[in-house]
């Protein structure tokens, strides 16, 4: 049918109007590559017409209605003047197609007769080579046409260069692939949300082991709450859209909103049956994390990419390496000793990603995003801070890892740094000098007087997962944190305080979006045994209600008995300052007796304590760093 006898939806104008400049564009140049097939049954364009129309245009063009329907290439129909076909689709690549080549001037055209203008739209959703699919339907249709060469390749030719040859690299992936296709595969509603320009930088992540299981986190998850895989089927994208981010079985906000639009026929169309509907809701009244999808994974790894970068780079230090962040932790884990179980090694990891966690912003020096709500004012850029990387790095060997790096790092002392800083922009080089057998001991004397200043008592602020206020808005459960969020709960963010009982509220709290990312990337098993994070001495601590008591009892319960910790913890603290001083004083009778001499603090004197408080127990060690002090400085002139 002649390109000028088509007109196009909303306006029926012709394609010279209303234009896509970018789409036609992007057709142009998919054209110029592979020219059009307009014989491909996927790339006609619908279109209707009233059967008066159709019968003088028969006349016209001399066919029949059965010449039309035959098998084969299609004949060509004269439209009578003034007369056009109405179509819901095809402007852009119709206009591309002639501003590729005016010799051009036809397309084939699926007609209907005698039917509303709206029908052709809903009559058959055919594959076009427009660029207008979805990244994931793109991706299933590849998936699906593996066998297909001919079929597959057309797929793929609706993807630009750079998204070809991420959506390769994550398909060829030797230990992605197999989840993601399953995950496609067995929910294809989630496919919707797929964006394959971002999984070059999820790729490049190298956190494959916690991207597996959050892709089985998302599947277990939805299979849980549809009883059974064979009913993942009746997941539309309505659902998914609708469900992500929500966690009926605590939240009671949630729990009313996916109650209204399951029994309002919103989501899950196919089941029709009412009493499926009230078992589907009872079981989401059975899930207790956020509910995950592909959007929320890809979310959410922008929130763990920077961890797993602070990982290696304590570990590696400016090296790199080709191994995940997992593995490369394992490499440094226990060195010369027998590894124990992979529970071990997972158990400890997960602290220390616990501890980056807390310290991100210090760690990188990269602010949490600002939002209408954050009241804290975030430090200014002033690079990573020296003092969370030595803490970090102690926390590392009280964990058990070891490497080149950690070492180095709890060897630099940030105070004795920090001294011998003051002391030369105190006096400065190009004015004084100092002797070169006091420069140690004023450095001591300098770190003595840090260590005087007692820590403040923070008031004990109880952790809560759940409000009946307003809790964290939909749009702030997955990705980046916010700042004020991270100001206020990063001092909970511990294998103790994550494995609480959580009580059912009117809404959850920003804590539990951290607590629930935890878990779809490292897990928070249920009645494991916990080691309490204060004091480091194994407890049973499982997050299970126990038999007789309520939620709310079982959180109270165990936040008094961190309160007692937290004093124990203050205790402990008081008597390392007084270790200290004595510590101190007998530094000064040492560099009495050998002034050229280091110190070295004895590892006896060391006393260990819980990591979990954002400064490291280790900061109050006298450790020492080599010094090259300057010749002993005088007064010039």
């Amino acid at each position: 049918m002649a390109i000028n006898a088509l007109v196009f939806a909303p306006d029926y104008s012709s394609c010279n109007y209303n234009i896509d400049t970018t789409k036609v564009n992007r057709l142009k140049h998919i054209f110029e590559l592979e020219r059009c097939n307009r014989y491909d049954p996927q790339n006609f364009i619908r279109g209707s017409i009233t059967r008066d129309a159709l019968q003088k245009a028969l006349v016209r063009s001399r066919l029949t209605l059965a010449s039309l329907q035959r098998e084969g290439d299609p004949p060509m129909l004269h439209l009578p003047p003034d007369t056009y076909v109405r179509c819901d689709q095809g402007r852009s690549r119709v206009k591309a197609l002639l501003d590729t080549d005016r010799s051009f001037y036809w397309w084939t055209v699926e007609l209907y007769a005698d039917i509303h203008q709206e029908a052709p739209g809903r009559a058959r959703n055919t594959s076009v080579n427009i660029g207008g699919y979805s990244d994931g339907r793109i991706c299933a249709e590849i998936v699906q046409s593996r066998f297909n060469t001919i079929a597959e390749e057309e797929w793929w030719a609706k993807l630009s260069k750079s998204k070809a040859s991420i959506l390769r690299g994550l398909l060829e992936h030797h230990s992605l692939a197999t989840p993601f296709v399953e995950l496609i595969r067995s929910i294809p509603a989630m496919r919707e949300d797929l964006l394959i320009g971002v999984w070059h930088k999820i790729i490049a992540a190298k956190c494959d082991e916690e991207i597996i299981r959050y892709f089985r986190f998302i599947l277990n998850t939805w299979t849980e709450i549809m009883g059974s895989k064979s009913a993942l089927r009746h997941i539309d994208t309505a659902s998914v859209r609708e469900l992500q981010l929500r966690v009926p079985g605590l939240s009671e906000q949630d729990l009313e909103h996916v109650t209204r639009v399951i029994t309002s026929g919103v989501v899950f169309r196919s089941l029709t049956n009412t009493s499926e509907r009230v078992a589907l809701l009872d079981r989401l009244r059975r899930i207790k994390f956020l509910i995950p999808s592909i959007h929320t994974l890809q979310k959410d790894v922008k929130y763990l990419r920077p961890c797993a970068d602070v990982l290696k780079r304590l570990i590696l230090g400016q090296g790199r390496s080709s191994s995940t962040a997992q593995a490369v932790a394992l490499d440094a884990f226990l060195p010369g000793r027998q590894r124990g179980a992979d529970a071990e090694f997972l158990d400890k990891l997960k602290r220390v990603y616990l501890f980056i966690m807390q310290n991100i912003v210090q760690l990188t020096d990269e602010a949490p995003l600002r939002g209408d709500r954050a009241k804290v004012q975030m430090p200014g850029r002033g690079g990573p801070n020296p003092k969370s990387w030595f803490q970090l790095a102690i926390e590392a060997q009280r964990l058990g890892f070891s490497s080149v790096e950690i070492t180095r790092l709890a060897s630099e002392d940030p105070d004795r740094e920090l001294a011998l800083r003051t002391l030369l922009l105190a006096r400065p080089e190009s004015e004084y000098e100092y002797d070169r057998s006091d420069l140690d001991n004023l450095v001591s004397s300098a770190v003595q007087l840090f260590r005087a200043a007692r820590r403040r008592r923070p008031d004990f602020v109880e952790p809560r997962f759940t409000t009946r206020g307003t809790g964290e808005l939909i749009a702030r459960r997955c990705g980046r944190q916010y700042s004020g969020a991270y100001e206020h709960d990063r001092n909970f963010f511990t294998m103790t305080y994550f494995s609480l009982p959580v009580a059912r509220d009117v809404d959850v709290t920003s804590l539990f979006v951290r607590r629930s990312v935890f878990h779809a990337f490292f897990r928070l098993e249920k009645g494991n045994k916990v080691t309490s994070d204060a004091t480091g001495v194994d407890q049973s601590h499982s997050p299970a209600v126990m038999d007789g008591e309520s939620p709310q009892a079982n959180q109270d319960r165990s936040l008094s008995k961190i309160k007692n910790e937290e004093t124990a913890r203050q205790s402990v603290w008081e008597a390392l300052r007084r270790q200290d001083e004595a510590l101190q004083q007998g530094v000064a009778k040492q560099y009495g007796t050998d002034v050229g001499g280091s110190l070295q603090c004895d590892s006896k004197n060391i006393v260990e304590i819980s990591s979990d408080s954002c400064e490291s127990t280790s900061e109050t060690e006298d450790s020492e760093v080599t010094l090259e002090p300057a010749l002993k400085r005088r007064r010039r002139g």
